[in-house]
C-alpha cells in the first residue's frame, strides 16, 4: 500500500473536523462530536480503501539500494533484460561446442570416437542373474505336492 497509518489519520482527522463544523450549528454539542467520531472512523476505513487502490494506479518507485540493503537482497531481482552489446545466439552456441580433443591424440593421428573426445562414458552396469541351480521337473512335482498336502491339513 501506499504511504502509512499517518495518512490515515490526516484524513479521519479531517473528516471529522469537516462532520463536527458541519453539525455544531444544527444539533447539540454531545450529538455533533458523536457524529465527528463516527465519520473519523468512516473516514479511517475510506482512507485505508483509499491507499489500496492508488497501490495499483501509481508506478513503483525506483528504489536505489545501500551497499548494505543490496547484500541483504540479493536474489530477489530479476533481470529480464539481457545486455545490448552481448549476441545471445552466439553465447548459446559457444555453449553447446564440445570440448578441445586432446594434444596428443592430434600428435598421434588416431581419430577418436565422439564419446571419447567429449569424455563421456555410459554406464554399463554388471546385469543380474539368479543365482539358483537349474531346477529338474521332479523337484517340481516334489513341490507341488507338498504344498497340495499342506492346503488339506489347514
Amino acid at each position: 500500500m501506499v504511504g502509512t497509518w499517518r495518512i490515515n489519520a490526516w484524513i479521519a482527522a479531517g473528516g471529522a473536523l469537516l462532520t463536527l463544523l458541519l453539525n455544531i450549528s444544527r444539533n447539540p454539542w454531545s450529538v455533533a462530536c458523536t457524529r465527528a467520531l463516527a465519520a473519523a472512523a468512516a473516514f479511517w476505513l475510506l482512507g485505508y480503501l483509499l491507499r489500496f487502490l492508488l497501490s495499483f494506479t501509481l508506478p513503483d518507485k525506483v528504489i536505489e539500494a545501500s551497499p548494505q540493503e543490496e547484500t541483504s537482497q540479493t536474489g530477489s531481482r530479476v533481470n529480464l533484460q539481457a545486455d545490448s552489446d552481448e549476441n545471445l545466439e552466439e553465447l548459446l552456441r559457444s555453449g553447446w561446442k564440445p570440448p578441445a580433443v586432446n594434444a596428443d591424440l592430434n600428435q598421434q593421428g588416431t581419430q577418436g570416437t565422439e564419446s571419447q573426445n567429449s569424455g563421456f562414458q555410459p554406464l554399463s552396469p554388471p546385469q543380474l542373474r539368479a543365482a539358483r541351480p537349474d531346477i529338474q521337473e521332479a523337484d517340481l512335482v516334489q513341490v507341488v505336492r507338498h504344498l497340495n498336502r499342506q492346503d488339506g491339513q489347514e
